[in-house]
C-alpha cells in the first residue's frame, strides 16, 4: 500500500518580519515485502548507484574545511535538456533501537565547487529517505521532496501532482527493481532488525554462504561516511522538470499578453522554449523528437522515471 502526501505551506510569521517563502513539499511512502538488510547492499553502495539511477553522469566527494563532506552529483539529461549538477551536505542516521536509517540533505553552495558553465545548477531546500524495518520481512519506505514553491509558479496544478507522484514513486520503484535484479547478499549490519534470533541466525548463515568475493565488492563502499549520498541520485534527477516547467508556463502567459511578441516567447527552436537551461526545450510541451519523430501538443514522458 502506498501513500502519497502533496502540499504548498508557509509557516506562519511575525508581523516584524518578512513572511518565508512557501515550500512545495511532497511525500511518498510505501511498504515493501522485503527486509531492510536486503534493501542495504544497493541502497548505501556507492559503486551500485548508476543501477539505479541511470541519467547519474558522476559522483564525488568534496572535502571542505568549513563545511565538511560535499557530493558534488552531476546528471545527464535527455536531448535538448542540459546536464544538472547540485552540491548537497548530508547528514545519515542509523538508529539500531529503533530499526530505522535516515537521511536528509539540502543544497549549498561552496566556492570549492563553482557552477559549471555547460550544467545548470540545482538548489534543493530538502530531501530525504527514512527506512524502518517492520517485523514480517518488511520494510517502511518514507521519501520526502521540499523545494520552492516559486519553481512552479504558473504551472497547472494538474502537472505539478503528475510530477511530483511520478517523481518520487519512480525513486523507490527503481531502487527496489535493482534490489530484486541484482540480488547481492543481505547487509551484514542490518541482519537482527526486527528478526527473532533464530531468524537472524538463519539470515546470518544465508549471507555467509554467498560468494565471498561478491560480498567484499557489494559492501565495498561502506566504512565512507559518505556513502549514503547515492540515495539522492535519482530524486535529484526527477526535481529537474521544475523548473523548467515553471520557465515554459511563465514564458507563456507573458507571450499570450503580449500577443506572442515576448522575449520569453517560444522560438522555432527547442532552446528557446527553456532559456534559463541554457538549451532545455520539454518533451512535455513541443513533443518527444528524438530518433527523429515529433508529436505536436501537450504529451508526457517519462525517460527513465524522469518526468518530463
Amino acid at each position: 500500500m502506498a501513500t502519497l502526501l502533496i502540499a504548498i505551506a508557509a509557516a506562519p510569521s511575525s508581523s516584524s518580519s518578512p513572511p518565508p517563502a512557501p515550500q512545495l513539499h511532497a511525500t511518498y511512502e510505501v511498504i515493501a515485502e522485503r527486509h531492510i538488510s536486503d534493501l542495504m547492499t544497493v541502497f548505501l553502495s556507492d559503486e551500485l548507484t548508476s543501477e539505479w539511477t541511470p541519467t547519474l553522469d558522476f559522483m564525488r566527494q568534496v572535502h571542505t574545511r568549513d563545511m565538511g563532506d560535499l557530493s558534488h552529483q552531476q546528471f545527464n539529461l535527455p536531448w535538448p535538456l542540459a546536464p544538472r549538477d547540485v552540491l548537497l551536505t548530508c547528514d545519515r542516521k542509523i538508529i539500531a533501537r529503533d530499526a530505522l536509517v535516515t537521511s536528509e540533505c539540502h543544497s549549498v553552495e561552496h566556492p570549492s565547487v563553482p557552477t559549471d558553465k555547460g550544467a545548470v545548477r540545482l538548489t534543493l531546500d530538502s530531501t530525504s529517505w527514512r527506512l524502518e524495518a517492520l517485523s514480517g520481512e518488511r520494510t517502511k519506505l518514507t521519501l520526502t521532496l521540499r523545494m520552492p514553491a516559486a519553481m512552479t509558479v504558473g504551472v497547472p496544478t494538474w502537472i505539478v501532482k503528475h510530477v511530483q507522484k511520478s517523481s518520487l514513486k519512480d525513486s523507490v520503484s527503481q531502487l527496489l527493481a535493482a534490489v530484486d535484479r541484482l540480488q547481492l547478499p543481505a547487509h551484514s549490519s542490518f541482519l537482527g532488525w526486527r528478526r527473532t534470533r533464530a531468524e537472524a541466525r538463519v539470515a546470518s548463515a544465508a549471507v555467509a554462504a554467498a560468494s565471498p568475493g561478491l560480498h567484499a565488492w557489494a559492501l565495498g563502499s561502506f566504512g565512507a561516511t559518505t556513502a549514503v549520498l547515492a540515495l539522492l541520485a535519482v530524486v535529484l534527477a526527477h526535481c529537474v522538470t521544475f523548473a523548467c516547467l515553471a520557465k515554459f508556463w511563465q514564458q507563456r502567459k507573458s507571450d499570450g499578453k503580449s500577443g506572442g511578441k515576448s522575449s520569453g516567447a517560444i522560438g522555432t527552436s527547442p532552446s528557446e522554449a527553456c532559456p534559463a537551461a541554457g538549451d532545455a526545450a520539454l518533451g512535455l510541451i513541443v513533443g518527444s523528437k528524438n530518433a527523429g519523430r515529433s508529436a505536436p501538443g501537450l504529451r508526457l514522458r517519462l525517460y527513465g522515471g524522469l518526468a518530463m
